[in-house]
């Protein structure tokens, strides 16, 4: 038997607890006579964060003939490319990759070498809103308000009694085009880049 031993602990309070799961003296490969790395897994609440932490303990690597050592990553619950992230080596600054699994790291990362994988920030949704009027002011009812996005996709409303309009969760960071349709106006559609909410996105018949 070894002197390995895995370990877990629940620090911190709701909702920004710290789970920690500790594997202390483990071999490096399967044919490693003696430990050769400790290290920690933690779990962040809330934020969904992941973070290694390593420890170097005196056994040698001791991989085999065929090359296989450790690897470095995260996976869903899915298998294939897209499905995980890979670090390609255990130096300070390694490349996370989804399509390619580094299966054969060989080197231990330093002591108190921390990796963290932190979840995408998606952008937030925001509302766009304005009015269509016809030239001398009067809201334009049953108009057509179309907002196409970068890729080319579509959404459409259509303009209230008193000619205003509204699109919610309008992903900010993108520039889009607005347009409107009438069977009577003509309007001249509007490029708006959307880093915030708006409120006043109007037209004017020509």
């Amino acid at each position: 038997m070894g002197s390995g031993s895995v370990s877990y602990l629940l620090t911190g309070a709701s909702p920004n607890r710290v789970f920690t799961m500790q594997w202390l003296n483990t071999r490096w490969d399967y044919i490693a006579a003696t430990p050769g790395i400790s290290f920690q897994v933690k779990l962040y609440e809330t934020s969904n964060r992941v973070q290694f932490v390593y420890r170097q303990e005196a056994g040698a690597i001791g991989m085999d003939a065929t090359g296989f050592g450790a690897s470095i990553g995260i996976a869903g619950i899915a298998t294939g490319s897209g499905q995980y992230l890979s670090l390609n080596n255990s130096g300070t600054s390694p490349t996370a990759s989804s399509t390619v699994d580094t299966l054969n790291i060989s080197t231990k990362p330093a002591n108190g070498q921390t990796y963290t994988f932190a979840p995408a920030v998606v952008a937030s949704g925001v509302s766009v809103s304005g009015r269509v009027s016809t030239n001398d002011g009067r809201g334009l009812n049953n108009a057509f308000v179309t907002l196409t996005d970068p890729q080319g996709a579509t959404r459409i409303v259509r303009t209230s009694t008193f000619g205003y309009f509204n699109f919610d969760e309008v992903e900010v960071g993108q520039t889009y085009v607005v347009s409107i349709t009438s069977k009577r106006f003509q309007f001249t559609p509007q490029v708006v880049a959307v880093t915030d909410e708006i409120t006043e996105l109007n037209f004017v018949a020509q």
